[in-house]
């Protein structure tokens, strides 16, 4: 589907939902019947997952893999060996190699925070996580551990009111239970 396809799509959930709530559809059990929420919450689940579409044809593959995830309930994990899109962008982002650089030692753990200028897809897909590091074979194993889970923004958190929008509405889906609070564990040897 195009982009263009997609936001129809979501654009046509929005319209059964508001033709459902409107009466224009036939209930068994009359208005907010448990079908309806059921209903409302599957059309919301599956507008997710057109958004997470939009965002991986925008660059934002992590970003997408991780909504879909967590619209399923499931936790997101790249082990060692396993090839995957964090891993490629971790090591070569900016924010990683400046943290490792300041380890002194083999075993380090400590906390790594992408920035939105180095790279938007980390920063809104991990933000802020944790990192170990331990040897392996002559260099070290990382394994970058967050979860996944959304902050009420306000106007003074410094973000554009479009990013505000998107991650207080994605607040508001994790809370009902739209969204599910995920964990992240990538693991790479570098």
């Amino acid at each position: 589907m195009s982009e263009e396809e997609l936001n129809n799509y979501i654009a046509n959930i929005k319209t059964a939902c508001e033709n459902r709530k409107n009466g224009k559809v036939s209930t068994l059990r009359g208005r907010n019947s448990v079908s309806d929420i059921i209903f409302i919450h599957q059309s919301l689940r599956l507008a997710w997952l057109a958004v997470a579409e939009i965002a991986k044809r925008r660059g934002y593959p992590c970003s997408a893999q991780l909504i879909k995830n967590s619209i399923f309930d499931e936790d997101y994990e790249e082990e060692l060996g396993q090839s995957g899109v964090f891993k490629r962008k971790i090591k070569k982002n900016k924010d990683f190699k400046n943290c490792i650089k300041g380890f002194s030692t083999d075993y380090v753990s400590d906390s790594l925070e992408f920035q939105h200028k180095n790279s938007k897809d980390l920063y809104y897909s991990l933000h802020l996580a944790d990192i170990q590091r331990s040897p392996k074979n002559g260099k070290h194993k990382y394994h970058i551990h967050d979860t996944w889970d959304f902050e009420l923004w306000t106007k003074e958190d410094g973000h554009s009111l479009f990013a505000t929008t998107v991650n207080d509405w994605a607040w508001l889906c994790e809370n009902a239970h739209i969204l599910k609070v995920i964990k992240v564990d990538i693991y790479f040897v570098y």
